[in-house]
C-alpha cells in the first residue's frame, strides 16, 4: 500500500521531468558542438535547443563571451525552478537540499569576490537564481555591505543556512582565511545533508548515494591540489568532507602516503582514473582538471541511471537536477575553451561524461 501511495504521489512528477529530460541537450549535440569553429557557431546551434530563450535574451547569437554565462545561469535557474514545483508537496524539502548546493555555491562566490574586493558585476554572470536568492536580493546585499562578516550575516537571514554560514565566519574572524571559510561551508553543507538520520537518505538511498559520491569527489580533489602544492596533513584533514564514500581515516592514509597526486589518482578505489592520470602525465602535471571531468563522468551515469530507471520516486528528480547541472558545465567548458583557442580534439577530451 505504500509503494502504491508513493507511485501516486509522484505520477505528475514524473511525466513532467521526463519531458525535461527531452530537452536536454543530445550527446550527438554535444558532440557536434565541439567540432564547431567558434563560440558564434556554438550559440547559433545552441538556439535550436531549449537554451534559445536564454540566448535571445541577451543577445542572440553574437552575444559577448560573458553573457553566454548569463544565459547559462538563467537556463540552469529555470530548470531547478521547474523542478521544486513539480516536486510533490511532501517532498518538496528534498528538492530543497539539491537546489540547497546551487544556494551555497552563490554564497562562496559572493563571500569571496567582497573579501578579494571584487565588484558584483564580476561575478554576477556565475549565480544562480533560487526562491530565496534573487539576483535583485543577491546584488543588493553585496553592494549594500562593506565588509565578508556583515554580507555573511545578511545573507543567512534569507537562507536556510545560517548556523553553517555562521560557524565559516566564526574562523574568519580569526585568521581572515577567505579559502578556509568557504571550505567549511562546503563541509558542513555537505555532511548535513548526507548523514544517515537526513531526510534525504531515509527517503531514497540512491540519491543519497549520488551525494556521496560528489563528496567523494570533493575530497579526491582536495587531497590532488594539496598534494601538488604541498599543504600540510592538518590543513588537508580539516578540508575533507565526512561522510563520503571511503573514510577519511582512509583517504588520509593514502595522502600521508602518497609521494605524489599520481601515486593518489592511482590509490583512489571509488573512480577509475587510468585514462585521467595518462592524460594529466602527458600534460606534465599541468591539467589537473583531467581528473575532475573523469570523476564526473562517473557521476553523470549514475545521475543518468537514476533519471530513466527510477520512475515514480524522488530518485529521478535528483539525477535530473545533476545532470543539469553537468550539462551547463559542459557547455562553460566548450564556450571558455574554445575562446581560449582549444582545438575540437582538445573540446572533446574535456567533455568525457557526454562520449
Amino acid at each position: 500500500m505504500a509503494g502504491y501511495r508513493e507511485a501516486r504521489m509522484y505520477s505528475y512528477s514524473s511525466t513532467r521531468v521526463k519531458v525535461m529530460e527531452a530537452e536536454l541537450i543530445p550527446r550527438s549535440t554535444m558532440d557536434e558542438l565541439t567540432q564547431l569553429d567558434s563560440v558564434e557557431s556554438i550559440l547559433a546551434k545552441l538556439l535550436q535547443t531549449s537554451y534559445m530563450k536564454n540566448i535571445e535574451e541577451y543577445g542572440g547569437a553574437h552575444i559577448r563571451g560573458e553573457l553566454v554565462d548569463f544565459a547559462l545561469s538563467s537556463n540552469l535557474a529555470k530548470n531547478l525552478y521547474k523542478l521544486e514545483r513539480i516536486t510533490p508537496g511532501p517532498k518538496k524539502e528534498l528538492i530543497l537540499l539539491f537546489i540547497g548546493k546551487f544556494e551555497i555555491g552563490n554564497v562562496k562566490l559572493m563571500l569571496d569576490a567582497k573579501a578579494k574586493q571584487r565588484s558584483f558585476d564580476e561575478i554576477e554572470r556565475y549565480l544562480v537564481e533560487t526562491g530565496h536568492m534573487s539576483k535583485a536580493f543577491m546584488r543588493e546585499a553585496f553592494q549594500g555591505e562593506n565588509d565578508v562578516e556583515s554580507l555573511a550575516a545578511k545573507i543567512a537571514r534569507a537562507i536556510p543556512y545560517k548556523k553553517l554560514i555562521s560557524r565559516a565566519m566564526s574562523l574568519y574572524s580569526k585568521n581572515k582565511d577567505i579559502l578556509g571559510a568557504e571550505n567549511e561551508i562546503d563541509k558542513q553543507f555537505y555532511e548535513m545533508i548526507s548523514s544517515s538520520s537526513s531526510l534525504l537518505y531515509k527517503t531514497s538511498q540512491e540519491a543519497a548515494t549520488l551525494i556521496k559520491n560528489e563528496i567523494e569527489m570533493k575530497n579526491v580533489l582536495t587531497m590532488m591540489r594539496a598534494k601538488r602544492y604541498g599543504l600540510s596533513d592538518q590543513e588537508v584533514m580539516s578540508s575533507l568532507i565526512g561522510n563520503g564514500k571511503t573514510p577519511i581515516s582512509t583517504l588520509m592514509a593514502l595522502f600521508r602516503g602518497a609521494k605524489s597526486v599520481d601515486d593518489i589518482a592511482t590509490g583512489v578505489k571509488s573512480f577509475d582514473l587510468k585514462d585521467a592520470l595518462k592524460l594529466y602525465q602527458k600534460s606534465k602535471g599541468t591539467q589537473m582538471l583531467r581528473f575532475e571531468i573523469a570523476m564526473r563522468n562517473s557521476l553523470f551515469k549514475k545521475a543518468m541511471h537514476l533519471l530513466r530507471h527510477s520512475m515514480l520516486s524522488f530518485g529521478a528528480l535528483a539525477g535530473y537536477a545533476y545532470i543539469k547541472e553537468m550539462e551547463v558545465f559542459a557547455l562553460r567548458t566548450l564556450v571558455e575553451g574554445k575562446q581560449h583557442g582549444l582545438s575540437s580534439e582538445e573540446l572533446s577530451e574535456l567533455i568525457t561524461w557526454n562520449k
